[in-house]
């Protein structure tokens, strides 16, 4: 046989043994891969750069709905189910990895399904293989679908943007404070109360700041009870704000434990009590008021008017003393009228 037509042979029969070694060296390298993701719904991705064929496995069919007659035939393309306004970013990252600034990469992004819906999915990988020249040549990757892990970081964002936005809307002042006195949430409600920035407050400890110096030490007493027992309460406690005003309010005060049940901050919901307990003060002292005019008029009916100027005298000098009032009015009936005539009587010093 003729060697000039030997040599093409051999190449040729070279060239296919070296392709089928190739072509078995990656479906063995698949068969391994899909073993080991066997359990883990992962979905099983290869990318030949060079010919642009992509083995998709079955799981992938499962998770986007499309028929596992496409994905054997190769007539379907992943990219072609990416969302469209992640193109950008997966393009961009895919690059990065290309160019060689990364030993893997991984995004999470959207894919649509068949059906029109979307899926969200963990997509890794990395390039696998390199050209004699040092290009990229096969890129093996997995998809992991992370929809129901994405709708619940969404409801969760989605509550804590509504629990901040009342925490911050809130007519009650709401602070958020550590073991150390420092303040790590004041609203505007706060801010009113107290008539201090949070900025201000953020300087030190806000105990020095908004309580009555009078009554601090008690209060830190209740304050360290709270971190020991880590349970709710709910406290009077006396401050002030920055302009030195005495403030009484209502403290509900919630802990927040950690994984061992210690407290890591405490978040006090205050309301101003302080024009309540005022009024109530000048209630009582109403009341008590007129029940001395009250014994004072059942002693007066049947006694003379010296009697009477004597025992007046004794009276509103309790009142005085006791209520810190210096005058009040007095009904008395005139005989000639017979109606009651208003007398205002003034407490004065003997001096």
């Amino acid at each position: 046989m003729n060697e000039y037509f030997l040599t093409p042979l051999i190449i040729f029969t070279l060239t296919i043994y070296i392709g089928y070694k190739a072509y078995c060296k990656v479906k063995n390298d698949r068969a391994r891969l899909l073993f080991g993701l066997r359990g883990t719904k992962a979905a099983l991705w290869d990318w030949n750069v060079i010919t642009d064929e992509i083995f998709l496995s079955s799981r992938w069919a499962e998770m986007l709905g499309v028929g596992n007659e496409d994905i054997h035939a190769h007539s379907i393309d992943f990219r072609q189910h990416f969302f469209e306004e992640d193109r950008v970013l997966i393009n961009k990252i895919m690059d990065d990895h290309f160019a060689g600034n990364s030993d893997i990469f991984e995004i999470e992004h959207r894919m649509l399904h068949k059906d029109g819906h979307i899926v969200w999915v963990q997509n890794r990988g990395k390039i696998s293989e390199y050209d004699k020249h040092g290009k990229p040549e096969r890129v093996v990757g997995t998809f992991i679908d992370i929809t129901e892990r994405k709708i619940l970081e969404e409801k969760l964002k989605t509550s804590e943007r509504r629990i901040s936005y009342h925490r911050e809307n809130s007519p009650l002042a709401i602070i958020e404070w550590n073991s150390h006195y420092e303040i790590v949430f004041w609203n505007g409600a706060a801010e009113k109360l107290f008539q201090y920035t949070s900025s201000e407050v953020n300087e030190g400890c806000f105990v020095n700041l908004i309580l009555s110096e009078e009554f601090k030490d008690k209060t830190l007493v209740i304050f360290a009870k709270l971190f020991e027992s880590g349970k709710p309460n709910s406290v009077i406690i006396n401050g002030r704000n920055k302009q030195g005003c005495e403030l009484i309010c209502e403290w509900n005060n919630t802990p927040l434990l950690d994984d061992n049940n210690q407290v890591l901050t405490v978040t006090s919901i205050i309301e101003d009590l302080t024009d309540t307990v005022q009024k109530s003060k000048q209630a009582h002292d109403l009341s008590k008021q007129l029940l001395i005019l009250n014994e004072a008029q059942q002693k007066c009916s049947n006694i003379s008017f010296g009697e009477f100027s004597d025992y007046l005298e004794h009276v509103f000098s309790i009142l005085k003393e006791e209520l810190g009032i210096s005058s009040t009015r007095v009904w008395m009936l005139n005989s000639d009228t017979n109606d009651y005539d208003c007398i205002e009587v003034r407490v004065c010093s003997e001096d």
